[in-house]
């Protein structure tokens, strides 16, 4: 066939351009990324991949760059013949350019049945077009001219002076996932060595979330900052990515296990001898012949594959889409083998902790045979130049994993000996338990006893206390029906009681320095208003009031009293936190607590009294709050004071709130007073225990 200016022929048949493409390429990303490859060994330096899959089964790629565009003669010497060396068009830097045989714009073809070929030389744009759905088996595809298209990259696309674009058309993606699509980054950062290409890769996707086109550049990300041990011979300095000390395990208890480790690089010194030299190869003439041979790059293990520990080394860390750590072989900085590691045959659990970068470009010397598999993605293991490579890398992959397990055995041996003392410890505890238990029995035991001695004594007490009731009632039965002989009685005896109660204060003024006799006659002084207030105790109260002590609901008692002593002149109130506080109390003691602190409420010009009940740190306290004076200036510094004998605000005796005082302690309890900070008054604050709430 013979080219002219509207059609060049390629130099296969469209039966031979097919079988090539279909075994070239494993899945649609490895193709896109052969296409990029073309526009870096052009001289780009930004390569543009745009994906429209809205409709991915008619999906649209754009792939385009600003490399050196291709002139007719260009495209009919070199774009359009397959198996042609194209390093031979680059002797000034041969050496970096990825392709060889030509054959990677047969990308194209995989793809897509149609695709356009637009290029831009000298100022000049053409466009062609490759479509395969109309060629049979033996004929000759070629490129025929078109009128130039308008892109969706077009703002972009005239920017550049020159470049290729490639449009494909019709590419279908329904099998491609929103995860897959995810990884198109991944696996275009993966298949090229970043610092070693001159070029940026901007990829941007379209579909049914993403309408807008919005190109993005393409990054490697390592996680160097998860990694325990490295290798590195790149001159890159990647070995100082890693961290000082990384942890390798869950958080452990007790702490002092739970700390992070250092880090390793490995000395080159010590493969030295292994990474570089000569090797004997056969070469394309049939020759024995001496080639130099190198690894470069760096091999490193993570210290972990479990997220949760990652993340206590990077809290950034996010596990890659279709992509574990692997350890990525590159030829002429472009990928070649994914993951190394399985050529070297180990079945260590540690293998899937390797990850790392090397180059070996005497895989794809220009004097040696293209040992390379029919899709471009391995090496036959048996050639000698991977033999060395297995060598090489065997050597520094496994340093690195008996790195890595000795740290690990380090850490289960300390985790071991803790468990081990934890262990001993569990088990002297468990003795020690026992010992106790024991004890706690006798304690029991005695206990027992001791409320067994408890309930004779409380029988003989009850039939003590039947005789005593009997006799009373006997006395009970001398009054009169009516109760008038039982009512002066207690008349006489509420007289009496003021009488014992006057002579006792003139006792106490009299004899004010004899501690012990006050003491005493005070305790005379309660006793006797206790059976001055009896009739009037007896008169409110709801309860059975059979025995001096009851055991009942106190919260419900002091909450009935006061509802019978409200008054218009001072007005009663009871808000309570909790209902119920069953201990026992003497009832008349409670009654003329009440009593003196409405009298002392009432001596303050009170002309309300509010009760706040609540439970605080196991303990029922009483707030009595009123609204009247302030305390005097006497008691801000000591407010306790106003609980010892003869302390009065009101020129009385001071009697009152020493009893108060007197009957809380008798209960076990403590009373306090202070004044109010946001109104008039003081608050009595009575704290009881030792019941049951």
């Amino acid at each position: 066939m013979i080219n002219s200016d509207k059609e060049i022929f390629f130099n296969f048949t469209y039966y031979a351009l097919k079988l090539l493409g279909k075994n070239l390429y494993s899945n649609p990303w490895t193709a896109i990324s052969e296409l990029v490859a073309n526009g870096l060994d052009a001289g780009a330096n930004s390569i543009f991949v745009l994906i429209d899959m809205k409709d991915k089964s008619h999906s649209k790629i754009e792939i385009f760059d600003n490399g050196s565009g291709m002139s007719y003669e260009d495209l009919c010497k070199k774009y359009t013949m397959i198996g042609r060396n194209k390093r031979d068009d680059f002797e000034d830097k041969k050496e970096k350019v990825l392709g060889r045989k030509g054959i990677g714009k047969l990308a194209a073809l995989y793809l897509s049945k149609k695709y356009y070929l637009t290029t831009k030389h000298n100022e000049i744009e053409t466009t062609y077009v490759v479509d395969s759905s109309k060629y049979k088996d033996n004929d000759q595809p070629s490129l025929r001219k078109e009128a130039n298209k308008i892109f969706l990259s077009q703002s972009i696309w005239n920017n550049f002076q020159h470049g290729t674009m490639i449009e494909l058309t019709d590419v279908d993606l329904k099998n491609i996932g929103e995860e897959k699509i995810k990884s198109l980054k991944t696996i275009l950062a993966d298949y090229y060595l970043f610092n070693n290409i001159e070029g940026k890769i901007f990829v941007c996707v379209l579909d049914e979330k993403n309408r807008d086109v919005n190109f993005k550049e393409v990054e490697k990300k390592i996680y160097f900052s998860t990694m325990y041990a490295i290798f590195d011979n790149t001159g890159n300095n990647y070995y100082k990515k890693l961290k000082p000390e990384i942890y390798l395990t869950k958080p452990l208890e007790p702490k002092y296990l739970d700390k992070p480790r250092a880090t390793i690089v490995l000395s080159n010194e010590e493969f030295r001898d292994f990474l570089h030299g000569e090797m004997e190869v056969v070469n394309l003439k049939g020759e024995y012949v001496k080639k130099e041979y190198k690894l470069n790059g760096w091999i490193g293990i993570h210290g972990s594959l479990e997220e949760v520990i990652q993340k206590r080394n990077e809290p950034n860390y996010e596990k890659f889409i279709y992509r574990g750590n692997s350890l990525r072989l590159y030829v002429r900085n472009k990928l070649a083998v994914d993951n190394f590691v399985k050529y070297i045959g180990t079945t260590q659990a540690l293998s899937p902790y390797i990850e790392g970068e090397i180059c070996f470009d005497i895989l794809d010397d220009d004097d040696l045979e293209d040992i390379s598999t029919s899709n471009r993605e391995g090496y036959p293991i048996g050639d000698v130049r991977v033999q060395k490579l297995i060598e090489i890398v065997n050597k520094i992959v496994r340093t690195l994993m008996t790195k890595r397990a000795s740290i690990g055995s380090e850490i289960n041996d300390e985790v071991a000996k803790f468990r081990e003392k934890e262990k001993r410890e569990a088990l002297l505890r468990e003795r020690n338990a026992f010992a106790m238990a024991q004890k706690e029995k006798q304690e029991r035991e005695k206990v027992e006893r001791a409320k067994r001695e408890v309930e004779i004594n409380l029988e003989n007490k009850k039939k003590e206390n039947e005789q005593i009731k009997n006799r009373l009632f006997n006395i009970e039965k001398n009054f009169t029906k009516d109760g008038e002989v039982y009512k002066h009685g207690m008349h006489l005896a509420v007289n009496f009681a003021k009488e014992i109660r006057g002579n006792a204060v003139e006792i106490i003024e009299d004899n004010r320095e004899n501690i012990k006799m006050i003491d005493s006659v005070m305790a005379i002084d309660r006793v006797a208003e206790k059976i001055e207030r009896l009739p009037n105790t007896i008169e409110q109260s709801s309860f059975s009031l059979n025995s001096q002590y009851i055991k009942e609901n106190i919260i419900e008692y002091i909450e009935q009293y006061l509802e019978i002593r409200d008054s218009r002149a001072l007005r009663i109130n009871v808000n309570k936190m909790i209902e119920s506080f069953i201990v026992e109390f003497d009832f008349s003691d409670i009654s003329m607590m009440i009593e003196n602190i409405i009298s002392n409420a009432k001596k303050a010009k009170s002309t309300k009294l509010q009760l706040n009940i609540y439970s605080k740190d196991g303990f029922v306290v009483f707030d009595f709050v009123n609204n009247g004076i302030y305390l005097d200036k006497k008691y801000k510094d000591d407010k306790s004071l106003i609980f010892e004998y003869g302390e009065s605000t009101t020129r009385s005796f001071g009697i009152g709130c020493y009893h108060i005082k007197k009957i809380v302690e008798l209960m076990n309890g403590e009373v306090a007073i202070f004044d109010n900070t946001k109104e008039k008054g003081v608050t009595f604050r009575v704290v009881l225990g030792d019941g049951k709430i």
